[in-house]
């Protein structure tokens, strides 16, 4: 799928600085409860860390992955704000 064609709001000339056009994205919300705290988003799986030019598409077993370091991130996020509001 084009990332570019499937997310209106994803500028392809914000990747062309970096030399890095997004090939394939993969996006988590972050929940807290029911409600969503931010994302966690990562792009371009490569087939291989030896040669970067190889793109490969996420697969489920990244996104369970993903998934479980998002509940982490989500409750982290969740953690600090309620120490934050303690504080004041």
């Amino acid at each position: 799928m084009d990332c570019y064609a499937a997310a209106e709001r994803l500028s392809p000339g914000s990747d062309y600085p970096y030399g890095l056009p997004v090939e394939h994205m993969l996006v988590i919300p972050l929940y807290a409860g029911s409600s969503i705290v931010g994302a966690l988003q990562i792009i371009n799986r490569v087939a291989d860390y030896r040669d970067m030019t190889l793109p490969k598409q996420f697969t489920e077993s990244d996104e369970e992955t993903m998934i479980s370091l998002g509940s982490f991130a989500a409750l982290v996020l969740e953690n600090l704000r309620l120490q934050q509001s303690c504080e004041t």
